[in-house]
């Protein structure tokens, strides 16, 4: 039963560390395959089945993941609604969101590069999604303001805190 009261709280301490460091880039940065996880290490822990709290990782993921996609609809009509893109703008971003979501899905790529080599793919992915607002008529300072400029939707994220300046 003590295991059971400490262990939320832990649980909750990392998927907030998770989610708020980026877990999955850190994995992607991180070339040694040694190193465990932190279900793993949480499993290890409490003695725990590793599967049971990668459930709980995995669950977790794909509320917030929910919860972000209803953000950034909200965020969007509201930029529509205010005139500061348009409807085609608004469907554009969707679809170009969804095209990186599927694109970063598959990190490994990541995994054998140096860091000077993750900052220059990193470089070319802003490169080019600057090129695709200029296409659709917007900036990354349009996208980073009508998605509420904090980092949910990726920006920070997925490109780094610079990025977007």
């Amino acid at each position: 039963m003590q295991h059971k009261k400490i262990l939320l709280p832990v649980l909750g301490i990392a998927l907030l560390s998770s989610t708020l460091f980026g877990v999955t880039f850190a994995q992607a940065a991180d070339t040694t395959p040694t190193t465990p996880s932190i279900v793993q290490k949480i499993a290890e822990k409490f003695n725990l089945k590793t599967e049971d709290v990668q459930k709980v990782f995995d669950d977790e993921h794909v509320t917030r993941h929910k919860a972000m996609q209803e953000k950034m609809q909200v965020s969007l009509t509201q930029a529509v609604k205010d005139g500061k893109i348009t409807s085609a703008q608004k469907d554009a971003i969707v679809k170009k969101f969804q095209s990186m979501e599927a694109g970063f899905k598959n990190h490994e790529a990541f995994k054998e590069m140096t860091q000077e080599e993750r900052q220059k793919a990193m470089q070319t992915k802003k490169a080019e999604l600057e090129s695709w607002a200029k296409e659709n008529g917007l900036t990354l300072e349009t996208l980073h303001e009508v998605l509420g400029g904090k980092g949910e939707f990726g920006f920070h994220g997925k490109f780094g805190r610079g990025m977007m300046k």
